[in-house]
């Protein structure tokens, strides 16, 4: 089936299964009799904490990752009301229905009176980050708070990604419970696992921690109420106030105030609000711009850290950090910059177009004229001024229909271009390329994306489309040193640049001429002296002793991690597995730390923590697609196929509201299709219209590449069996429109596809074309090989790659059919 007919049929059968999809609910929620709006909690038992209604009454219930089943049940409840549930079919049937809801006045039944609860939890987090805590302070709280009850029946529970301590615990003579003694030999280490809070039979629950979970989410029952305790200033504040609000408690802020006033507000029923802590965490505030304006979506990071904000549609910024601090700013198409937080109330960050400080930049005038198209020889007419290199461009109307030869198309129609030589056999000499006294070097000849070092004479001028000559060095600097003689870009007109999406494409690509004959290295992977360290200890036990002392050194280090997650892989795959929860709970909130750290899971077959971290991912970027679709992707890795096929649908069913898939609906369509042929009797697959319960998917390769940074440039190259290739470029220079697309839609992935090809030995090449200090966090990619695609004898290859250490053309793998 031709692929734009089949997503189309898929989106139009997707649409008629409408009343199936089950993660969106909204409505309003009004008194019965008055009709007057009421503030109301609103969750699905089983998803965490849900929304709280507005003052207006309305909500907006949203997790596109969950799936409703028969027994899962919607509650609205509200302080003064007789609570609300729906459940079963019912609630299936409100899919992005807008509902009103009345709740009748009454005394609530699902939250007892604080001087009520008589089992109480305590979650004391005992991950590496929250071993800043003062745990005197938090004790305190406690046994402040637990004084107030009768005869509670205490459960202490120590976590990290684990469960570490789970006990009852009795209060001693003095009616204090001795948790000094029961911490004081536990280690703070690991990550933090929200999931792991398990109050199902709790009426309080308090939570010591920093709130800064690197996996899952408090879930307690609605009948429970929730005091999340921290102690120190820099944490994840707004996470902890927002769980204890939904849970009818508060977050108490120790760092800003002492146990004996907090017991007092929450005992005359008060809340603590931002403001109670907002001063106690310095921030600097700042504004990016260029000549043409704010810029939203620059990266700005803290040096040092893996802390990250992008700045707002205004330009403006704000990041905890204080006098002295160096700020990292990064945006596509920017030069890279670097500003000291000094006393100023505003820092003013205006940034450089690369293109500005070019060789050769195109001057234009402020008057209006009309815009002329130029090839940049990326197959995507641009206008001359968006280019920002010297450029002269020729198109078929240029070329005299007398034109037999190759140099008849080009003599006299370049300036400081000359062509010498009879007809057939020119020598052609670029002015500023080539032309000097003493050196006379041949330009480089790029066809269709393909470059040559021979003359192309086989061309017919008239089936050329358009000829671009490039005279600066620098705007031929991804070709290296064989364009120092300039380059002529030639796009044919049989030349089809989409050639490379879609089932069989690929090979179709490459039967244009473009011979390979390079011999390259394999894929570098250079041994940081870290890793040499670790190899002149003998025993495992040694190695991972070393790498804990190195680690005081390389804390905020993506690559120092990975490096060494990778390492231990091999030979000790717990002690990996303990790296990988170590820099989960590094990355924090950085979105691209945490999609190596996905890599890493996903190469290491750790699919459960894979999934965790996607989900992460998504709450942290809920517009951007590539969230959804790696999260789909990982529950498919780890058993959870109803969720996986419950994204599926909302992404091609254009049901996550803000978030635009138009752009990657193939591959998505062909993951779909994958997950009903291999899966179908563990789905519900009713949902879905007849033909797409067949198995026709069958591919011999398919081969799937992402990108830690969305803007990181790189070449890809495939060569056949007959030594030829096609080569597909990631870089502002040939591909800016593509770029542009990927930061406003949000994603970063590309499925190729090799299929009815003959057999032999495909080589895949990759070359990366920036700067390792272009990125706070150096860019990663994960290579996937899937051979017999959607069938039972499929098989799957993961590489992660450091993608910066490849700045010379190498041999990322090369596969056999």
């Amino acid at each position: 089936m031709n692929h734009f007919r089949l997503i189309f049929t898929l989106l139009v059968s997707l649409l008629s299964f409408y009343s199936y999809s089950q993660t969106v609910f909204r409505g309003v929620v009004l008194e019965e009799g008055s009709k007057k709006p009421i503030v109301a909690k609103v969750g699905v038992s089983g998803q965490g904490a849900g929304v709280t209604s507005g003052t207006n009454g309305r909500f907006l219930y949203r997790k596109y990752d969950q799936v409703v089943s028969p027994e899962s049940e919607l509650v609205i409840s509200a302080k003064g009301y007789e609570s609300v549930s729906i459940s079963g079919d019912d609630l299936r049937n409100l899919y992005n229905i807008t509902s009103t809801i009345y709740l009748k006045p009454g005394v609530s039944k699902d939250v007892k009176s604080l001087n009520e609860a008589k089992d109480v939890a305590v979650f004391w987090d005992v991950s590496a980050s929250a071993k800043s805590q003062n745990s005197n302070k938090a004790i305190d709280f406690v046994n402040s708070y637990l004084a107030t009850l009768s005869s509670p029946v205490v459960r202490f529970v120590a976590f990290n990604d684990k469960v570490v301590l789970d006990k009852k615990i009795t209060a001693g003579a003095d009616g204090t419970f001795a948790l000094s003694e029961i911490i004081k030999n536990i280690k703070y280490t690991g990550a933090t696992d929200y999931s792991l809070i398990d109050g199902s039979n709790t009426d309080v629950a308090i939570v010591v921690s920093d709130g800064e979970q690197s996996f899952g989410n408090i879930e307690l029952p609605r009948t429970s109420r929730l005091y999340t305790v921290n102690t120190v200033a820099i944490a994840n504040h707004e996470n902890m106030m927002a769980d204890a609000s939904f849970y009818n408690g508060s977050y108490i802020p120790l760092f800003s105030t002492n146990p004996d006033k907090a017991i007092a507000r929450i005992n005359a029923g008060g809340v603590f609000k931002k403001a109670d802590f907002s001063k106690a965490q310095a921030t600097v505030k700042g504004i990016v711009s260029s000549t043409n304006g704010p810029i939203q979506g620059a990266a700005v990071s803290l040096r040092g850290t893996l802390n990250e904000y992008l700045t707002k549609a205004d330009g403006t910024f704000n990041i905890p950090a204080v006098e002295g601090d160096v700020l990292q700013i990064r945006y596509l198409g920017m030069y890279p910059k670097d500003v000291l937080v000094t006393k100023d109330p505003v820092i003013q960050v205006e940034m450089i177009p690369q293109a500005d400080m070019l060789d050769e930049v195109l001057l234009t005038g402020n008057a209006k004229s009309k815009e002329k198209k130029v090839d940049a020889g990326s197959g995507v007419a641009k206008t001359k001024e968006s280019v920002g290199y010297a450029v002269n461009t020729i198109t078929a109307e240029n070329i005299r229909p007398s034109a037999t030869f190759l140099g008849d198309a080009i003599r006299g129609n370049f300036a400081g271009v000359q062509v010498l030589g009879p007809p057939g056999s020119e020598k052609f000499l670029i002015r500023g390329g080539n032309m000097s006294i003493n050196n006379e070097l041949p330009p480089l000849w790029v066809i269709d994306g393909a470059p040559f070092s021979g003359v192309p004479y086989y061309l017919d001028p008239q089936n050329i489309k358009s000829i671009t000559i490039l005279k600066s060095a620098i705007a031929t600097v991804r070709y290296g040193t064989i364009a120092s003689g300039g380059a002529f870009l030639v796009k044919t007109k049989a030349a089809n640049p989409d050639a490379v999406r879609g089932k069989g494409n690929v090979d179709q690509a490459l039967v244009k001429g473009n011979d390979y004959s390079e011999t390259l290295a394999d894929m570098v992977v250079e041994t940081s002296p870290y890793i040499t360290a670790l190899d002149k200890e003998s025993t495992v036990a040694a190695k991972y002793k070393k790498y804990q002392a190195l680690s005081k050194n390389f804390k905020n280090s993506v690559s120092f991690y990975a490096d060494n997650a990778e390492y231990f892989q091999k030979i000790a795959p717990a002690k990996a597995e303990l790296i990988r929860l170590q820099l989960a709970e590094v990355a924090g909130e950085n979105v691209k730390a945490l999609r190596i750290l996905s890599y890493l899971y996903e190469a290491a077959g750790s699919y459960k923590r894979n999934a965790q971290v996607s989900e992460r991912i998504v709450a942290l970027a809920p517009r951007e697609a590539q969230s959804y679709r790696d999260l789909a992707l990982a529950y498919t890795l780890s058993g959870d196929y109803n969720k996986a096929l419950e994204l599926y649908i909302n992404m091609l069913g254009e049901r996550i509201l803000g978030v635009d898939f138009s752009e990657i609906e193939g591959p998505l369509g062909n993951e779909l299709r994958h997950l009903v042929a291999l899966h179908k009797d563990k789905i519900e697959f009713n949902r879905l219209p007849n033909e797409w319960l067949t198995n026709d998917l069958e591919m011999d390769i398919r081969l799937v590449i992402n990108w830690s940074e969305q803007d990181a440039p790189f070449i890809f190259q495939f060569v056949n069996p007959k030594k030829k290739f096609y080569t597909w470029d990631h870089t502002l220079f040939d591909n800016k429109e593509r770029l542009l697309k990927e930061r406003k839609m949000g994603f970063q992935f590309e499925e190729f596809v090799i299929d009815d090809a003959k057999a032999g030995e495909w080589i895949v090449n990759v070359q990366y074309l920036g700067e390792e200090a272009t990125f706070a966090i150096p860019p990663y990619l994960k290579y996937t090989v899937y051979r017999n695609y959607g069938t039972s004898k499929e098989t799957k290859e993961v590489k992660v790659v450091k993608l910066f250490e490849q700045k010379d053309k190498v041999s990322l793998g090369r596969i056999n059919l």
